[in-house]
């Protein structure tokens, strides 16, 4: 038997003498092929084959015997397969079987592999086999010939001491990946040692006059090379070809291996991209002619990467299979990636757009008929997540677009997945519309945006300190998302309402002051629309607080969303007792108005200033915390005349792109119009609102809308949320921080920074946090990639304890893309801030900026 199935024997032999009875679950048949060569002293050992009889006669004379039997029982099977049938077997004694919760009864192969061939086998060649094996790549026969190889292979005394290893395959990754280690080499003259070393299990075409330089720079190329024949397997280009003679098997994969090692360490990774980039272009590996299924297995050359993106476009393009997207999503994550920010954010889009389409796809054909109720429900239940992915393709193309050419097919499949939405949404919203007539504009099952207050709110802030948050154009399915930011500090509760048509921010807003339903009126006495509220006009933000305040009886404390740095100095005036906050924003809105770039952008800001804004209110102790919003949004491309129509005239009150009201409007099959009294709504005015997607012409944005009756506009979030304990967000205290940038001047849109640091504190939690960079008090640039970590929601990334030090921090190297407001030469300040205090947590250094053109 070889070395893993020793340590198998081993192991089982431990349990039968401790246990007495051992039955050994094997699903997969991993091990069928040792249980005839096992040998335990003193243990009878059975077989299941096909019936439980039969194996029962087996071990039936052990089981009556007068002693406790040893015994051990293979059976071939998962155990749920066997339906209790060995339960008494297993009642008797113990359970062998993969995964099992106690590492000496768990024979997963992967886990008794990496006990086995420790030390024989370096442990970074561990980790891959751990993964090869769970895989199915490897199987037993292969990882005892591993083994045995590897317990010939040592390095030489000398070697040992000049690379500070064991094994030879350690000994090569430090010398191909650095020259730190030249000069010991020669003065030890241990040069021949190493070429010896190296051509003996990598073949190697070295000779011993070169220098050391010229050593690795010769085996770099012998080592990329193997690995790109390696991962071409059958499929070797005629030009390379007569290289692949030169090679045997054993060697190529032992490259390959060395070179997967060389791009799997963060650390390394800027050796490797050198070495790859002189190899690829003496290669000519941007003209060889590969197939799509042949570049999927290579991933030696940043050129291969760039044509497999666009393949895997055109691909999506033509049809969005499972086995292309789950390709996809891997190569996101791959070396090239990682590396380079401009191919991760195309990998990101290429992601994004095809999910996209797919799930686009996937509401067209639920819409159907449905009911306005039930349109309602599948919409928070699932369908939303299809505004989510826009949102999410919108964002990483919007600064991509201004700044960088996307490829050819890559700009297609973005365009394809924008229509796909833009066709979902606009039959959604059409259905809808229609439904909701049908309806005689009643939802069932669902409270109305004016009773937010009197059941959300009211029944809570005379017993609890509350805050009430008002966020502007805060979509359900933005919304959603805060379940994950915020679930595991606060007990959540997501509901959705339906808004208060128009869906404006000045109905919107006054629709969730206290007695809206009862009191709010929209009238026109002077042309333009009023919101009223008993004998109020609500003509402003101004107005809206005012009359809050005037109807609560206790202290009420105001701030706007973008000042939650002075909540806990402002709460520190409030008397002791209970009391309400009043946040507001209006952030998205006035975003939109003015530009569409930033608007996507603003859309992730709010979130994150949402949820420090709570974390802060949970520190001063508010119990409970209700967020809430005006009105949803659409937004896309830009409109073109083809989807513009003319607003319906007459007395005019009030004229966005997505709604009109007024008296004597014209009838259009384009639009509907009502009176806003169907609605529920204390008014005389009609409303008109656009069937489909189609907007009226009139001022304002063109890809940015509000105020109709879509889904995305009417459906409205509320967040109710508890503090589960009372918080304090102060674990960045006692942490030393380093920022080091990749270059030591910014000079093209892409640059990275890396985040390292020290704490006092052993086994602390380390803090989530932002880099980015600024010109003044403005942000100008968007994170697009980091080593690991990231959120794409809030744009922010998690850090881990480093595995060689645990106060410190793992490096993170985050990439960044400065955007149009950065200056093309002159300075820009890097920041590193805590996500969860908004925080400073260094004091930032000018960086010096000479963007070319």
């Amino acid at each position: 038997m070889g070395v893993i199935a020793d340590h198998l024997q081993e192991m089982l032999a431990r349990q039968v003498a401790e246990q007495g009875i051992v039955l050994w679950f094997d699903p997969d048949q991993t091990y069928s092929s040792l249980i005839e060569t096992l040998k335990i002293p003193s243990c009878k050992i059975a077989r299941y084959n096909t019936s439980y009889y039969d194996l029962r006669a087996q071990i039936e004379e052990a089981l009556r015997g007068p002693h406790r039997p040893h015994m051990l029982v293979y059976v071939p099977l998962h155990r749920d397969q066997t339906k209790q049938a060995l339960a008494e077997l297993a009642a008797l004694g113990a359970v062998a079987q993969p995964g099992d919760r106690s590492v000496l009864r768990n024979t997963r192969l992967s886990l008794v592999a990496r006990r086995s061939l420790k030390g024989r086998i370096p442990d970074h060649r561990l980790d891959e086999l751990e993964k090869q094996i769970d895989s199915g790549q490897l199987k037993l026969a292969d990882l005892e010939r591993l083994a045995d190889e590897g317990s010939d292979l040592r390095l030489s005394p000398v070697l040992n001491v000049i690379f500070g290893v064991d094994m030879p395959e350690e000994a090569a990754l430090k010398f191909v990946s650095s020259d730190r280690y030249d000069q010991v080499l020669l003065d030890k003259k241990a040069s021949s040692e190493l070429i010896n070393s190296l051509s003996s299990i990598y073949k190697a075409p070295i000779k011993t006059e070169k220098s050391p330089e010229q050593l690795r720079s010769v085996f770099a190329r012998h080592v990329l090379i193997a690995d790109f024949l390696y991962s071409l397997a059958d499929d070797i280009p005629p030009a390379l070809v007569t290289l692949a003679g030169t090679i045997d098997a054993y060697a190529l994969r032992k490259c390959s291996e060395l070179a997967a090692s060389w791009r799997g360490q963060l650390g390394l990774a800027e050796s490797y991209k050198r070495a790859a980039a002189q190899v690829e272009k003496s290669l000519h590996v941007n003209s060889m002619s590969l197939p799509f299924e042949i570049c999927q297995k290579v991933e030696t050359f940043a050129k291969i990467d760039a044509i497999l993106l666009t393949n895997t476009a055109k691909k999506l393009i033509e049809r969005i299979g499972e086995d292309v997207l789950a390709f996809a999503s891997k190569r996101a994550k791959g070396f090239w990636a990682t590396q380079d920010p401009e191919l991760k954010g195309q990998w990101n889009i290429l992601n994004l757009a095809a999910q996209l389409i797919q799930f686009s796809s996937f509401v067209q054909s639920q819409v159907g008929k449905k009911n306005a109720s039930s349109i309602v429900r599948s919409y928070i239940d699932e369908w939303h997540r299809m505004d989510t992915l826009h949102r999410y393709l919108e964002k990483q193309t919007s600064n991509l677009e201004v700044h960088l050419k996307l490829p050819d097919d890559l700009d297609k499949l973005v365009s394809s997945a924008r229509k796909a939405h833009h066709e979902a949404a606009t039959l959604l919203a059409e259905t809808f519309l229609r439904a909701l007539k049908d309806a005689s504009f009643h939802i069932p099952d669902f409270y109305k945006q004016s009773e937010v207050f009197e059941i959300f709110v009211e029944p809570h802030f005379h017993q609890k300190k509350t805050a009430y948050i008002f966020v502007d154009a805060l979509r359900y399915e933005m919304a959603t998302e805060l379940n994950g930011l915020l679930g595991k500090e606060f007990d959540l509760q997501l509901n959705a309402v339906i808004g208060t048509l128009p869906a404006v921010t000045e109905v919107g807003m006054a629709a969730l002051l206290p007695r809206a339903r009862q009191s709010m009126q929209l009238r026109a006495p002077n042309k333009a629309l009023e919101v009223v509220m008993g004998d109020k006009v609500l003509a402003n933000r101004e107005k809206r607080i005012e009359y809050f305040a005037s109807n609560i009886d206790m202290p009420v404390v105001v701030l706007k969303l973008e000042e939650y740095k002075a909540i806990k100095r402002k709460l520190k005036e409030v008397p002791s007792g209970p009391f309400i906050v009043l946040l507001t924003s209006q952030e998205i809105d006035s975003s939109g108005e003015k530009g569409f770039t930033s608007t996507r952008q603003m859309m992730d800001d709010v979130l994150s200033q949402l949820c420090i804004a709570m974390r802060r209110l949970a520190e001063v102790g508010v119990e409970h915390i209700v967020v809430a919003a005006d009105h949803g949004f659409l937004y896309g491309e830009e409109m073109d005349d083809s989807m513009k129509i003319d607003a319906p005239g007459g007395k005019t009150a009030l004229l966005h792109r997505r709604v009109w009201v007024g008296r004597n409007g014209a009838s259009s099959p384009s639009y509907f119009m009502e009176p806003l009294s169907k609605f529920g709504i204390n008014s005389d005015l009609d409303i008109a609102v656009p069937l489909n997607l189609a907007v009226f012409r009139s001022g304002g944005s063109v890809s940015y809308f509000h105020g109709g009756a879509s889904p995305q506009e009417l459906i409205i979030p509320v967040l109710t949320a508890r503090p589960k304990v009372t918080q304090h967000y102060d674990t960045v205290k006692g942490i030393s921080w380093k920022l080091a940038l990749g270059t030591p001047k910014i000079t093209s849109r892409f640059f990275s920074v890396t985040v390292t640091g020290e704490s006092r504190v052993l086994e602390m939690e380390w803090p989530r946090i932002k880099v980015e960079a600024r010109v003044g008090n403005e942000s100008c640039s968007i994170p697009v990639s980091g080593s690991y970590g990231f959120n794409q929601t809030t744009a922010d990334f998690a850090l881990r304890e480093s595995t060689q030090s645990p106060n410190s921090v793992e490096p993170n190297t985050i990439a960044l893309m400065l955007t149009e407001k950065a200056p093309a030469s002159g300075s820009v300040t890097i920041h590193l801030i805590d996500s969860l205090t908004g925080m400073e947590l260094v004091k930032p250094n000018p960086v010096e900026v000479s963007l070319a053109f």
